[in-house]
């Protein structure tokens, strides 16, 4: 399991185990969501050929990245999180 995967597997931890705050969760689901866009990132920077195909993959993977860290912002926010971390 990689470290992205541990910490959330930790916060659902923390959340089932004690009272659901937004000052304390969202900071951290926030922090956590920022971790998404990079690593994204970095894998679309890894598709370098195959061509027109190639290009259309990395695409369609940066819109999905934006359209979920885009509504993770939005839940961080309304959690207390700050989305300005997000990009």
């Amino acid at each position: 399991m990689g470290p992205s995967a541990e910490g959330l597997r930790a916060q659902g931890d923390k959340v089932r185990s004690c009272e659901l705050r937004a000052e304390t969760f969202g900071s951290h689901y926030a922090e956590q969501m920022a971790d998404v866009g990079p690593a994204v990132e970095r894998l679309a920077g890894l598709m370098t050929h195959g061509g027109a195909r190639c290009d259309d993959y990395r695409d369609k993977l940066r819109m999905t990245s934006d359209a979920i860290t885009g509504t993770d912002a939005r839940t961080a926010s309304g959690l207390g999180g700050n989305p300005s971390r997000q990009r």
